[in-house]
């Protein structure tokens, strides 16, 4: 019952965050131009990487390690978690700021707008929701992320004068605060650790790599086109290809909650007996698939029956992006629901590396004379190619 709780949580809190971007999509195509919001997707995809390499995969191994802890060390250890991860974060941070400010020297791009939303990506990474993902305690902090979201879409829509990208990640930046404040407030209970900080950071930063890896390889697998795209392409291909990408990511975002709860389930499954967790995994896949595929064709029906008629879509790019959909469904039950979290982070990196050898080598040519085409067949081949190497893995 519990678990069904969580999930009706995080189905919330997800759709809260897919609506957030959809209605700045509504917002900006109507009242502003397809080429403003290319823009804003390009620097939405930029600061979702940011996020990515600041949570460095502990939403993942942290929650890993929380689900894992039994009775007796729980307290001491969550405390530990809790502030050798967020530190940890802030480090990496601190890393990645002053990268982006030595870049500034080399290229030239908006160096302003970048500062901004790096720290719209700092303040939702340092939400610890894998704390309370780990111990399925998430009822508060998903009511929270979702007023957070919420309160970004009014802002931007009551108050933002002129549509400018860099009043739009403030209001980002200041909806992920709402969050930070009750986190900070709801650790106040927990020991404060004055010790082993940079031990432990060293520690987390070695055990978290291959996830790492991983994660950034997957950012730059789903969002890579739209990046791609907003560096050699013109605006209003971006703008396009963004459109359509939002719709489908949206679909795609409705199982994110499933898979968010059902991670540290496989987690303390595989932990306590594997045999039994690859049976309960083999369940979750073909339930997965088959209701995935009946949900994704009347998905893709209606969508296309709604947006056929809108000056912004484009049916080649939505119908190759929903089958990317499909395939990163499943890509998710057999790397992330079985490889990360079996332990088998390694081997789940091999595979990512190998998928965006293959997006890196095919983007980048001419083979269509229209990029958005060649961009999203791209995105779905090297999806396609990560699928069949991880059930290699999953199958022998």
């Amino acid at each position: 019952m519990k678990n069904f709780k969580n999930l009706i949580y995080l189905v919330c809190v997800q759709g809260a965050n897919y609506i957030a971007p959809i209605a700045i999509m509504y917002i900006l195509t109507k009242n502003a131009s397809i080429e403003i919001y290319g823009k804003f997707a390009f620097w939405y995809a930029v600061l979702v990487y940011f996020q990515t390499v600041i949570d460095y995969g502990f939403n993942y191994t942290a929650t890993r390690e929380v689900a894992a802890l039994d009775d007796k060390s729980e307290n001491e250890s969550l405390s530990k978690l809790l502030f050798y991860v967020s530190f940890s974060k802030i480090i990496i941070a601190a890393f990645l700021l002053l990268i982006i400010f030595s870049s500034s020297l080399f290229f030239n791009f908006n160096l302003e707008l970048a500062i901004i939303v790096f720290f719209g990506a700092l303040f939702s990474s340092l939400v610890p929701n894998w704390f309370f993902q780990g111990t399925q305690n998430i009822k508060s902090i998903s009511i929270l992320n979702i007023f957070g979201k919420l309160s970004f879409i009014i802002i931007s829509f009551c108050f933002i004068e002129n549509y400018s990208l860099e009043n739009i990640f403030i209001a980002y930046f200041l909806s992920a605060s709402i969050p930070i404040i009750y986190s900070v407030i709801f650790f106040r209970k927990f020991k404060l650790i004055k010790e082993g900080y940079f031990d432990n950071v060293i520690r987390y930063i070695k055990d978290g790599r291959n996830i790492f890896s991983a994660n950034v390889l997957a950012v730059l697998l789903s969002n890579g086109g739209v990046i791609f795209l907003g560096l050699f392409a013109d605006d209003k291909i971006l703008g396009i290809y963004s459109f359509c990408e939002r719709i489908a990511k949206s679909f795609l975002g409705l199982f994110s909650p499933i898979f968010t709860a059902f991670y540290p389930v496989f987690s303390r499954k595989f932990a306590l007996e594997f045999n039994n967790g690859i049976d309960f995994h083999k369940r979750f896949s073909i339930i997965l698939f088959g209701s995935s595929i009946t949900f994704l064709l009347f998905a893709y029906l209606i969508a296309d029956f709604f947006f056929s008629k809108n000056v912004h879509y484009d049916k080649s790019y939505f119908s190759i992006l929903m089958i990317w959909v499909l395939v990163s469904l499943m890509n998710n039950a057999f790397g992330i629901q079985f490889l990360c979290a079996s332990g088998n982070d390694r081997l789940y990196v091999k595979g990512m590396f190998s998928a965006f050898i293959v997006f890196l080598c095919f983007v980048g040519f001419n083979f269509f004379e229209n990029r958005g085409v060649q961009v999203a067949l791209t995105t779905f081949a090297s999806e396609f190619l990560l699928l069949l190497i991880n059930i290699k893995y999953y199958l022998f």
